[in-house]
């Protein structure tokens, strides 16, 4: 079983039910872009759906308002990304040597070890970050990995600038992801197709890889989602559990099938009014296909549209 990464839009760190993506709009993000429907840090939607006011990206932070059918405000971190989870989640006590303060960015840990995120209360989200040792023959980005301990122990097989993700909490496995390089306020990743994602504080500063909406279940790997980002999208580990389908409630923008999207539920009125997100299928506007009385907006404002982000739209009703 996956853990669910509930990504209160950002990434979410919260391994006991999963890793978690807040929902659009978070402000923790690290990248640019005009920010996606419902807050500052992602996509915004077309002006023919309801405005978008405020709304909040990374592991678990409180819950955020919002009267914009797109942003599903929920579950967000708050305006310095702590998570502020404190309950323990698959490790309860933590044995090495712990450095509290060290850098993801610079890698400023002894010869032989790594800089890496790691939950330092024993809990189950990334809220720290410690030097850990660098094992013989390590994982290179893109390859299966193991965790020993807890998905948030901090120690993997993964080799240095990297650590291991989407950790499978059955058999302690996952894949090794690049964080970023550069700086926080200048990331940059080796990989084209990968975009730096910055996450509570800089705990979380991971490569993670584009996608497009409109290959909808093909647009990531198994087990992952394409959630929005910015004014752009990525993978993220699929949150959705028993739930995701088209209107069914989500708090998480990646608790949702791939193909839908957590948003608004203010967005149609087959979603839960009283919930704090809705999914909602993405449609392609030059063949839209929506369920119910839905049809496809555009996701992006007019005149903020990026680069081959023309067609994108999300299956809604008009306010």
């Amino acid at each position: 079983m996956n853990p669910r990464i509930l990504l209160t839009l950002s990434l979410g760190a919260t391994i006991a039910c999963g890793p978690s993506v807040a929902l659009p709009g978070s402000g923790d993000g690290s990248t640019g872009g005009d920010g996606p429907p419902g807050g500052s840090t992602t996509a915004s939607t077309t002006s023919s759906i309801p405005p978008n006011p405020t709304a909040p990206t990374n592991p678990d932070p409180p819950p955020q308002t919002s009267t914009d059918p797109f942003d599903p405000t929920s579950g967000g971190l708050d305006d310095t990304g702590s998570s502020g989870d404190t309950s323990c989640g698959f490790l309860c006590e933590t044995t090495g040597d712990i450095t509290p303060e060290c850098d993801v960015f610079e890698q400023n840990c002894p010869d032989g070890e790594k800089c890496t995120p790691w939950a330092n209360d024993g809990g189950s989200s990334w809220n720290a970050t410690r030097c850990a040792p660098i094992v013989d023959d390590p994982d290179q980005p893109g390859e299966a990995c193991v965790v020993e301990g807890s998905p948030a122990s901090g120690i993997d097989s993964c080799d240095l600038g990297s650590m291991c993700w989407n950790v499978d909490t059955d058999t302690g496995t996952g894949t090794c992801i690049s964080h970023c390089m550069g700086a926080p306020n200048a990331p940059t990743c080796a990989d084209a197709n990968t975009i730096c994602s910055i996450n509570g504080d800089g705990v979380l500063a991971l490569c993670l890889p584009t996608c497009d909406p409109l290959l909808f279940v093909d647009a990531c790997p198994n087990d992952e989602v394409c959630t929005p980002y910015n004014s752009t999208f990525f993978c993220t580990p699929d949150g959705s559990a028993e739930g995701g389908a088209a209107f069914d409630a989500c708090e998480f923008v990646n608790a949702c099938d791939p193909g839908n999207v957590c948003i608004n539920p203010a967005a149609a009125q087959a979603c839960d009014p009283g919930g704090t997100g809705c999914c909602l299928p993405w449609c392609d506007l030059s063949a839209p296909d929506c369920p119910g009385d839905t049809t496809c907006f555009p996701w992006f404002e007019e005149g903020g549209v990026p680069p081959g982000g023309e067609l994108i739209g999300v299956c809604a009703e008009a306010p």
